[in-house]
């Protein structure tokens, strides 16, 4: 069964602004390497002009269809991304949180930060690294790691034995898994690394559960409206400190997670 969600919910043009005709289809081709299927392009409200939106992707577009004849059917499904459903894994407690600081959001971005803490908030994980590519002062002003900071910090191919030996043994909670996993792959791209199952069927988007209990549909686009990490911790009464950390983040997220919104029906 293919979810609403899967099809629509990367070319999310408020997300990403800023993004062109290029990155968007650098964009498809990187889900689609990750597992997914384009269905049903042409079926969900707002995906076509989604793409005359970025410059009429006609790669994009040909991608598209050439998949659409591949899975001819689809059901407008409006629930989370990954299965079994976010509040059973985290009543569980068998989980770890993992968030990461990157050099920006387009095709050679890389990782610069990345923590991973379990679901009692214990620290497993908590490294800067060092990216093949200095990180623009734009990213910088967000999450304030200067090449500087990272200057004597392990590359990814050093860090990743550390990040699989703790992500292929549990579930794997994220505010906006799919990126996060997507930087993965693009930091072994950048490492000259060969392409990793990063174990996707266990990972759980929490910034998607949050939209969809949010409740902000929008038309247009066909999906929930995605809600920033710190606006959702603030509606939900979770303390905002050091955002843009990677564990901080991760904290964040773990507090998030844990609160009551989690438990209602919707």
């Amino acid at each position: 069964m293919i979810k609403k969600e899967r099809i629509v919910s990367f070319l999310n043009i408020e997300y990403y602004p800023e993004k062109s005709g290029e990155d968007i289809i650098h964009m498809l081709e990187t889900y689609l390497k990750d597992g997914w299927v384009l269905a049903g392009v042409k079926k969900v409200e707002g995906l076509e002009k989604a793409y005359f939106q970025f410059e009429e992707c006609e790669h994009a577009q040909a991608v598209a269809e050439a998949n659409l004849a591949n899975e001819p059917t689809m059901e407008p499904i409006a629930s989370s991304l990954e299965e079994p459903v976010l509040r059973d894994v985290v009543a569980s407690g068998d989980f770890v949180v993992l968030d990461t600081e990157t050099t920006g959001l387009g095709r050679d971005a890389e990782i610069c930060q990345i923590a991973i803490v379990n679901s009692v908030g214990e620290k497993l994980l908590d490294t800067l690294v060092k990216p093949f590519h200095p990180i623009p002062d734009d990213a910088t002003n967000i999450h304030g790691i200067s090449n500087e900071m990272v200057q004597s910090a392990p590359h990814w191919k050093e860090v990743k034995s550390d990040v699989l030996e703790i992500i292929q043994q549990n579930n794997v909670i994220v505010y906006n898994a799919k990126y996060d996993r997507k930087l993965m792959h693009q930091s072994d791209r950048e490492c000259g690394l060969l392409e990793t199952d990063y174990h996707r069927d266990h990972w759980y988007c929490a910034m998607n559960e949050y939209a969809e209990y949010n409740g902000d549909w929008n038309d247009y686009h066909g999906n929930f409206k995605w809600v920033k990490l710190t606006t959702a911790c603030h509606k939900e009464g979770v303390e905002v400190a050091n955002a843009h950390s990677a564990l901080a983040d991760a904290l964040m997220t773990l507090r998030l997670v844990k609160q009551d919104w989690l438990q209602k029906p919707f």
